[in-house]
């Protein structure tokens, strides 16, 4: 409602609300980056890794097969692929990326078609297995092998759901002419939603006659009503903490916050939604934090000792939000995991430039994320936390420079695109890929193999293994080599020579010519291939 610095004695509440203003702050950037298949934490992989041998078989843009130890992979561009995984047991499957996708192990699996329709499957050693299915939000549908974990819901015309929205039990019918919901022991109930609301427990009381009046209260925590909302607003919130703080809102002209000992204070004036106050000011001195905005969200500034927060906007020219808070305190191993190895401070702060400009040893450096644009089109996006360091350089949707380091795996990786000529990714495990042209303006690793083979001119892709491949136009040629092997694809003919045997042949085995040479020194032996038989 108003325009405040953090407020709770509690780390986590204090973390969640200055997270909701980088939200709201980048909001484009946040939306932009959901499409972006790898996160920032480790993930399964979804293609061969490692040094051990493969095989590799192509056929022109529209078909590719490898298998390694353990691990196979296979492509029909675009409409299906499938990666494998028998040591993670995992299997990753698309069809017609991102239409449909599916990924899962032994105890999971998850998918979805159009990111509409999704369902999730859970697999127990020592209870019962269920399954959840989702066409949000008009049908969804829970069962397994106990009766607690079967619900349907087709909505708005009748439902129940169990674990959902916040709640452990949500139920209507006719929606929103009746509606009922849970969470241990507080149950609400609806008549014509969000009109008329009642509902408590032994510790709470909520009543809702909209827009006349209503009151929610939380005996000693809080306590909240509204006259006419949402023109007169009042409350008492934090009763049990040493500073309970009230609030006063009249719509739209005045909104203020303060706390009984007076360190807390907030004013706004002319607060209009999704635009804040035309200008407002806060700040707690026990915390040393201050916030202001003036014409609405056009400039706005502030900061927080504890969090570290800092927020200076003069949108849409320039804007720099940081938030940070110091490593826990930890012992040994712990914190060799959490900051990093010496060696590993060492190398990333004598790499600097090359891998993370800017980049300073742990001790003053501590986890922060950090985000800054100038013009809405150049945006720079920074992360130092237990899980990766990491920077982005965006100049959307023209030029993408990502660089990440994975602490627990110890292994770095550079992504640049230079859209839509080109994107390039090297890791330091040992591979790295070129392809161009790279028609999707965003990064999207799982996109660009499915659909890339259709309109790239020119690739070029080293494997942890050593192993190469390169390709040009649409892939009516290409090669994949190592220093024992040769394989050369061209519109349809192929060429293999290994230490194991050697084949030329069209159209996969149509007609063709090969000769095996067994490992254990007997005589080679040829074979001719007809009608994809060998005779």
């Amino acid at each position: 409602m108003l325009l405040i610095p953090n407020e709770s004695h509690a780390a986590r509440p204090r973390q969640r609300r200055a997270l909701r203003g980088w939200a709201v702050t980048f909001l484009l950037l946040i939306a932009i980056t959901t499409f972006w298949p790898r996160g920032l934490a480790a993930e399964m992989p979804t293609r061969p890794e490692g040094e051990s041998p493969r095989d590799y078989r192509q056929f022109l843009f529209l078909y590719e097969q490898t298998e390694a130890a353990g691990q196979s992979e296979l492509f029909v561009h675009p409409f299906y692929s499938h990666y494998g995984n028998q040591e993670r047991a995992y299997d990753y499957h698309t069809v017609l990326y991102p239409i449909f996708y599916s990924h899962g192990t032994n105890f999971w699996n998850r998918w979805t078609f159009l990111y509409f329709f999704t369902g999730d499957d859970f697999y127990h050693e020592d209870s019962a297995d269920d399954t959840d299915l989702f066409l949000s939000p008009l049908f969804h549908l829970g069962f397994g092998e106990a009766e607690k974990e079967d619900y349907i819901s087709v909505f708005p015309v009748y439902g129940s759901l169990r674990n959902k929205l916040g709640w452990s039990e949500l139920s209507y019918f006719m929606f929103p002419v009746y509606a009922t919901w849970a969470h241990r022991d507080y149950r609400a109930y609806g008549i014509l939603w969000p009109l008329i609301m009642w509902g408590g427990s032994p510790t709470r009381n909520d009543f809702r006659v909209f827009p006349l009046y209503s009151s929610k209260k939380h005996f000693g925590k809080y306590e909240r009503k509204t006259v006419l909302w949402p023109f007169f607003q009042w409350g008492s919130e934090g009763l049990d903490k040493v500073e309970p703080r009230h609030y006063f809102f009249s719509f739209p002209f005045y909104g203020r916050k303060w706390s009984d000992d007076g360190n807390l204070y907030a004013h706004t004036f002319l607060w209009l939604p999704f635009l804040g106050g035309f200008v407002a000011w806060g700040g707690d001195d026990a915390r040393n934090s201050f916030q202001m905005n003036a014409f609405w969200f056009l400039y706005q500034y502030g900061y927080n000792e504890d969090p570290t927060i800092y927020r200076h906007i003069i949108f849409p020219f320039y804007g720099k939000y940081r938030f940070g808070t110091e490593p826990e305190s930890v012992d040994g191993a712990d914190e060799d995991r959490i900051r990093g190895t010496d060696d590993e401070q060492e190398r990333l702060a004598e790499e600097g430039d090359d891998h993370f400009p800017g980049y300073e040893p742990v001790e003053g450096n501590p986890y922060y994320k950090e985000a800054t644009f100038i013009t809405p089109l150049y945006v720079n996006l920074k992360t130092h936390s237990s899980v990766v360091v990491s920077d982005y350089d965006i100049v959307i949707p023209f030029y993408w420079n990502d660089k990440r380091y994975y602490r627990r795996e110890k292994e770095s990786e550079s992504y640049l695109k230079i859209w839509p000529l080109f994107h390039y990714i090297e890791s330091d495990a040992g591979r790295y890929e070129f392809r161009s042209l790279a028609l999707w303006p965003l990064r999207s690793d799982h996109f660009e193999r499915n659909w890339g083979t259709y309109y790239a001119l020119l690739e070029n892709n080293l494997y942890e293994n050593g192993d190469r491949y390169f390709a040009t136009m649409l892939r009516l040629y290409s090669r994949y080599w190592n220093k024992s092997e040769e394989h050369h694809f061209l519109i349809g003919f192929e060429y293999h020579n290994t230490p194991d045997y050697w084949n030329v042949n069209f159209l996969g085995g149509f007609l063709g010519w090969r000769r095996d040479y067994p490992s254990d020194g007997g005589d080679a032996y040829n074979t001719l291939q007809l009608l994809w038989l060998d005779i």
